[in-house]
């Protein structure tokens, strides 16, 4: 079965420039804010569950800007990878259809998102580079057109598909093509 097979190997950040300014920014005034709240009210006589849910809150968020920092995507023969908090991983082979999506006229905050079908779930890897960007490019371009064939075919239908449950082929009643009894099969 053919795949989809990149010219070089491509890796970059996750997340680029503007977002991860804008990520660090919105991080100092959460900071600020709270150390705010810590000189405000007093700490101490919260519950103990209350000063966990506050420390969680603060780990939560040092640790989502480090990763922010550390994630990288890499496109390689293999598949598509990117490490982060959780790591994604896709092979070419489980691939069944690619696409670039993005906000418009956010760009240059939200860079265009590659969101790739298996058989069985969505992925989604973020580039911070135009390198990775174009290679997102060049995927969803080829499994937009059709190149990667093979990985695009419908499956047959299973012998148990045919009940309550119709698909899309099953054969329809003549009279009203809504498949009823009625009228008898076409």
């Amino acid at each position: 079965m053919p795949a989809y097979s990149p010219a070089s190997t491509v890796t970059g950040p996750a997340y680029g420039t503007g977002f991860r300014i804008t990520a660090t920014c919105m991080a100092g005034v959460l900071a600020l804010y709270a150390v705010s709240v810590a000189l405000r009210f007093p700490l101490p006589r919260f519950t103990f569950g209350v000063q966990v849910l506050l420390l969680g809150a603060c780990a939560m968020l040092a640790l989502s800007l480090y990763w922010f920092y550390r994630a990288t995507t890499t496109i390689d023969a293999e598949g598509i990878r990117q490490t982060g908090m959780i790591d994604k991983k896709v092979v070419w082979s489980e691939v069944r259809s690619a696409k670039l999506i993005g906000i418009p006229y956010l760009t240059w905050l939200f860079p265009p998102r590659m969101v790739v079908r298996t058989g069985t779930a969505f992925a989604t890897f973020n580039g911070g580079t135009r390198e990775v960007l174009a290679e997102f490019a060049r995927i969803a371009l080829a499994f937009q057109m059709g190149l990667v064939l093979a990985l695009t075919r419908r499956r047959p239908e299973p012998r148990g598909a045919r009940g309550s449950h119709r698909s899309r082929t099953a054969r329809r009643c003549r009279r009203c093509r809504h498949g009823c009894r009625a009228g008898g099969w076409a």
